[in-house]
């Protein structure tokens, strides 16, 4: 029984990661799209527009609300790095 459900697991996995394949090969110049244009942004080929640095992840948020999420992310890194010394 052992043999007979480690196969039916391997046989599920390859077809699952075929799947990943397939989704990767289909995105990738979508990706690749991007990357280009980060990469002319980051060496100042490219300026983006303040519509495009409207970053809807942040909006709605107020200052204090980014500057508290940004205060306990950096005391949490901090405590975490305590711990691991």
């Amino acid at each position: 029984m052992g043999m007979y459900c480690s196969m039916g697991r391997i046989n599920v996995e390859a077809k699952f990661y075929e799947r990943v394949h397939q989704l990767e090969r289909e995105f990738a110049p979508v990706f690749d799209a991007l990357h280009a244009k980060r990469k002319a942004i980051v060496t100042g080929e490219y300026e983006p527009t303040d519509e495009e640095c409207n970053y809807p992840i942040i909006n709605g948020l107020t200052d204090e609300e980014i500057k508290v999420d940004t205060i306990e992310a950096v005391e949490s890194g901090i405590s975490n790095w305590h711990n691991a010394h």
